[in-house]
């Protein structure tokens, strides 16, 4: 689990357009953008917990977490 109070940003030139990626450095956690969640509450796909822990540079989209 990540913690700490930290405000966390993401790059969209780093992330390229994915929608869904996780750091090398946590075996846990699976980040997704606001398309992603969308999709996932669209689609009726359950078992999924989302959580804000950053935001897009820039544009100030929020960025959330994915306990898949």
């Amino acid at each position: 689990m990540i913690s700490g109070g930290a405000d966390w940003c993401f790059l969209p030139a780093v992330l390229n357009g994915a929608h869904v990626f996780r750091l090398v450095e946590y075996a846990g956690p699976f980040f997704c953008d606001q398309t992603f969640m969308n999709i996932c509450k669209d689609r009726g796909i359950r078992g999924t917990a989302f959580q804000q822990v950053g935001f897009y540079q820039n544009s100030g989209d929020a960025s959330v977490k994915s306990t898949i």
